[in-house]
């Protein structure tokens, strides 16, 4: 296949929307691998866990609420990694005159009064501001902010809430969107407001997001004290023999949740670095998508396994260059129109899944090219621009 040529068309029309999708494309994009980085970050949530229930049950009333940064760049598994601990953790109802689930021991709580929810999630919004950051806190417990409450109204309701349901933990994902407003005046009030939630309320905070957002959290000395710590899901580094050998098993896992007969051939040296290169050095979320849709394509065209073909096909339609964790306004890392034009114009050598060995070192030092331009758009926004912001924190 020749990048630019036009692709093989994808089984289509009314009749093959009703189709349920190859249970082996459903098991690869819902199953989450416990690979390690993925259980460290479940770890450092559950010792952060430890002292919120600890706290909440008065055993150590004197440990103060903090929060934890989860950092990583786009498509490693932030997001997989919150709700995968919080499906351990599932919130419980009375239903019908019946609870959904047994407490944990020592929670004395009555599900006839309120649900539990030990933990809840909340995302940043992409256009950022305070009220639509609080906003969102606030509805992630179900209840909209009023248009005349000011911020400790606000840190009041969500503090009554948290109590009320028995909330150990908050879950912001999405954290480098506070990014998004291009003014550190903006991120200042931001940081103040959550600074003051984090002292007001009785529950622990995660927040996830790019790396930057721990460099945003080092402006404020107070929030940085309240911060306990953070880790980075990082994909595996490819050259090093015990990390390439985790990566191959990883693909493998992959190849078997699809389900195929016959051997795709992920372990073998070059398909395995060709596909590390196509995802911007072993993404998970990146490989999850590309290895998805090569496989959608195999398995409408009755192949027994996943050829480089396919999956030279998969790469040009997805055009690995962007996610939905990059902030707004910064260059789009997967903007499937600009690839496509770049790629019509560079020929077979700009896919690193249909290209010849010698040319992969130049397409991944390409790729690192985008991404390092990538956190320079990224540090810019933390240059002071004008006050937009909305909702002036009240704190008196």
């Amino acid at each position: 296949m020749t990048i630019g040529e036009p692709l093989a068309p994808a089984t289509t029309g009314p009749n093959n929307l009703c189709r349920e999708l190859p249970e082996g494309i459903v098991r690869l994009e819902t199953t989450v691998l416990q690979h390690p980085s993925h259980l460290a970050a479940k770890a450092m949530i559950g010792g952060l866990h430890r002292r919120a229930r600890s706290r909440a049950l008065g055993i150590h009333r004197e440990i103060p609420s903090s929060a934890t940064l989860v950092l990583g760049n786009a498509r490693v598994g932030k997001s997989w990694a919150l709700e995968d601990y919080m499906g351990d953790y599932p919130s419980l109802s009375w239903r019908d005159g019946v609870p959904t689930g047994a407490l944990p021991p020592g929670v004395d709580h009555s599900l006839q009064d309120a649900d539990y929810r030990p933990v809840v999630t909340a995302s940043v919004p992409s256009n950022v501001d305070l009220r639509s950051f609080v906003s969102a806190i606030l509805m992630a417990f179900g209840y909209v902010t009023r248009d005349y409450w000011d911020s400790a109204k606000i840190i009041q309701m969500i503090d009554y809430y948290a109590r009320e349901f028995k909330t150990d933990i908050v879950f912001i994902d999405e954290g480098h969107n506070l990014l998004n407003s291009c003014d550190v005046n903006d991120a200042m009030d931001l940081l103040g407001f959550l600074k003051e939630l984090i002292n007001r309320v009785g529950c622990h905070f995660v927040i996830a997001g790019l790396p930057i957002l721990e460099k945003l959290f080092t402006i404020d000395a107070q929030i940085l004290g309240r911060t306990s710590g953070s880790i980075t899901i990082r994909p595996y580094l490819w050259g090093t023999k015990n990390e390439t050998i985790l990566f191959i098993k990883l693909l493998k896992q992959f190849e078997r949740l699809i389900g195929l007969p016959r051997s795709s051939g992920f372990e073998t040296h070059d398909i395995a670095r060709r596909i590390y290169i196509a995802s911007y050095g072993g993404r998970i979320g990146l490989i999850r998508r590309l290895l998805s849709e090569a496989g959608q394509r195999a398995i409408d065209a009755g192949e027994e396994c996943i050829s480089k073909e396919r999956l030279a096909e998969a790469y040009q339609l997805l055009s690995l260059r962007s996610s939905d964790d990059d902030v707004e306004g910064t260059p789009n890392f997967l903007d499937e129109q600009s690839m496509l034009e770049d790629a019509a114009s560079a020929g077979a050598s700009s896919n690193p899944l249909d290209c010849a060995a010698t040319e992969l070192p130049r397409i991944w030092q390409e790729l690192m090219g985008r991404v390092e331009r990538e956190r320079k758009e990224l540090e810019k926004l933390l240059q002071p621009r004008s006050r937009r912001t909305r909702l002036r924190p009240d704190y008196s």
